[in-house]
């Protein structure tokens, strides 16, 4: 009975997982959606058809938080998040071994019992002894009045759940477009074999040091021997690209079918003369 109840626990759960899992990447996905409406001009609408599409494009917001978490034990926040935990814990602990202490704890309960001996004796203390002791015969008054703002609390909160997730979508993916898109100073190089055996540091020329060099993946699209587009490469599914060219601030959406897509940028070498020279404010 327990390996056929585990049976059908995992032949509902894992589907149901799946299926969850499906559902959040594509609300993730349309979040992203809307922040390549939002930076780049190109309406949601036309930047999927299909559930699948929503679940390429959703990688972008994925990747934007996976940085921010990578990074977050490097802010201020967090350090002093860590402080504040660390005091809380230490509270705790401090007020578990007086409690454990006989001396302490019977100090505790004889301060306890005076305050409430001096709390009876308040002003109305009878009438709330009087409502302590009919709690529940006002059970059907509370639950009914309640009702009404509870329904409100639940669709809030349904609202909410469908709300947040393209909301982070949006927020990742637009952090990352802005970062790795629009920010990048150079296209990715196009390496040969030497440099993919050997690939060499972009930051590591003195110049370099204090100023983190961002490269973006370019491609360029062609057809029938002609070039028809050329940009750096923003979004893309299984029949599109969007493609933004940083100089004239053109951005393109072209389908895929019938082209052939090539990485567009410097050589290895030629990228690696322009991270040796010095850095002017020109």
């Amino acid at each position: 009975m327990a390996e056929k109840g585990a049976i059908h626990g995992l032949a509902i759960g894992v589907p149901s997982a799946v299926l969850a899992g499906a559902v959040a990447l594509s609300l993730l996905g349309y979040g992203a959606a809307n922040a390549i409406e939002t930076r780049f001009g190109i309406p949601a609408e036309l930047t999927y058809g299909s559930p699948l599409d929503l679940l390429h494009l959703s990688r972008h917001a994925l990747t934007s938080w996976m940085e921010m978490a990578d990074k977050l034990h490097e802010t201020e926040n967090f350090r002093w998040l860590v402080y504040a935990m660390a005091g809380v814990g230490l509270a705790l602990t401090l007020i578990a071994i007086a409690a454990r202490t006989p001396k302490v704890r019977h100090q505790a309960v004889k301060a306890g019992g005076r305050a409430w001996r001096a709390l009876s004796n308040l002003p109305g203390a009878g009438a709330l002894r009087w409502l302590r002791r009919q709690a529940l015969s006002f059970t059907p008054l509370a639950i009914g009045a309640a009702v009404p703002w509870l329904l409100i609390i639940l669709m809030k909160m349904a609202i909410t759940v469908f709300v947040i997730l393209p909301y982070a979508g949006y927020k990742g993916a637009l952090l990352h477009f802005d970062t790795w898109v629009v920010s990048a100073e150079f296209c990715s190089p196009i390496r040969g074999r030497n440099e993919r055996l050997n690939p060499f540091n972009l930051n590591a020329s003195p110049s370099r040091q204090e100023y983190k060099t961002k490269i973006t993946p370019c491609l360029s699209l062609w057809q029938d021997g002609a070039l028809v587009a050329e940009g750096r490469h923003v979004a893309s599914t299984d029949s599109t690209v969007i493609l933004f060219d940083p100089v004239s601030g053109n951005v393109v959406i072209e389908p895929t079918e019938g082209r052939s897509m090539r990485l567009s940028g410097p050589s290895a070498a030629v990228l690696n003369d322009q991270l040796q020279a010095p850095l002017t404010d020109d």
